[in-house]
């Protein structure tokens, strides 16, 4: 394996703004930086689903599940949230598992919104797949904008993530009246009429040993070729 599977979130991109996340692998030291002069953006929208629909764990620089979920994980704590506290408040009551088929994973909660409980869709998955499902997209001052006026800023914010490298992951969320959720009915069919959050751009840092062994490939005069099934 060429890299050393350690993912780590370098980028969160929203409608109009974006940050770069410093800070190395699992540890959740490191900040979120944004671009000066802008406005100083409420990021817990952006990442509660990044803490709750999620099932890794992080100690002390040490995963227990899958490393990209722990990169979000990661991410949310970098964000100020207190990831495990955060779950304990706010448990599941129903989710949707991760699957290839469908290329996402949502979790439902229990919450308040603006005074009335509310059960509350969070969804994580492929960029494409969530903006298909999204009927809106958030943007950093809280306002939100019809997905279909904003998908081409979507779409290539998604690319030039990509084409630096980066595995890329988006977030959105939704709100169900809790008289209308019925969490042993079919879960999917709810996951629809989203509110595109933000994209996040990940990076998995090559091993020291894998650059070393094609450069001496390239001095022996052997061609190196990658394989890879990511985007």
């Amino acid at each position: 394996t060429l890299t050393l599977n350690q993912m780590t979130a370098r980028q969160l991109v929203v409608v109009g703004r974006r940050y770069s996340i410093e800070g190395e692998g699992y540890s959740t030291e490191g900040t979120i930086r944004r671009v000066a002069g802008e406005t100083d953006t409420p990021l817990d929208p952006f990442l509660l689903p990044m803490a709750l629909a999620n099932d890794a764990a992080v100690r002390e620089g040490e995963i227990v599940g899958d490393p990209t979920e722990a990169a979000l994980v990661v991410l949310a704590a970098k964000g100020g949230l207190d990831v495990d506290e955060t779950r304990r408040v706010y448990p599941r009551v129903a989710e949707v598992p991760f699957d290839s088929e469908y290329k996402l994973m949502a979790t439902f909660h229990e919450m308040e919104s603006g005074g009335r409980k509310v059960v509350r869709c969070f969804v994580k998955g492929a960029p494409d797949v969530l903006l298909a499902r999204s009927s809106q997209i958030r943007d950093a001052d809280g306002s939100t904008v019809p997905a279909e006026s904003a998908r081409e800023r979507v779409l290539a914010e998604n690319d030039r993530l990509a084409a630096e490298g980066l595995r890329v992951l988006a977030v959105a969320s939704r709100e169900i009246d809790p008289s209308e959720f019925r969490p042993d009915g079919e879960l999917l069919e709810e996951v629809q009429g989203l509110t595109l959050l933000a994209l996040i751009g990940i990076v998995d840092p090559p091993r020291k040993e894998a650059e070393d062994a094609i450069a001496r490939c390239k001095e022996a005069g052997i061609r190196a070729r990658r394989i890879t099934g990511d985007h």
